[in-house]
């Protein structure tokens, strides 16, 4: 017997579909359309993750929604687009000398986080063909 999954849907959402909704931010969905800021950007994240949750909900939890916070260039070329907010900061410490007081700064190449997602999803698969395996199913 061969088992036929539905494919899943990993959407790379961001932190921006949250951020201008109270804190703490966490990994939970929010159905308040004002914690996304009035950019387009933000609210189009918003919207997506909405329709992810709904297809989720639909699909059994075949949909996944990952909030991704800022991504930096990669470890091979390290390329970062310069009209980013993080890169126009560091221009800016350049030629000022000085650097803001930050509490926290998490940064993430985006060659890593693309391995992390892949990881992410190859360990969802090796779970799903551990599970079949102990319930006697073929999966391929």
């Amino acid at each position: 017997m061969i088992a036929q999954t539905p494919a899943r849907l990993f959407f790379c959402s961001s932190l921006a579909s949250v951020l201008a909704g109270p804190g703490p931010f966490t990994e939970s969905p929010t159905t308040d359309p004002s914690t996304a800021s009035a950019v387009g950007y933000s609210q189009s994240k918003w919207v997506t993750e909405r329709v992810c949750a709904k297809d989720s909900e639909t699909l059994g939890g075949r949909v996944h929604v990952l909030r991704i916070g800022q991504l930096c260039g990669d470890t091979s070329k390290g390329y970062w687009n310069e009209k980013e907010g993080w890169p126009l900061l560091i221009r800016t410490a350049e030629t000022t000398g000085v650097l803001p007081e930050l509490d926290e700064v998490g940064l993430a190449r985006i060659s890593s986080v693309i391995q992390m997602d892949v990881g992410l999803v190859r360990g969802l698969w090796r779970a799903r063909l551990l599970i079949a395996k102990y319930a006697g199913i073929q999966c391929r």
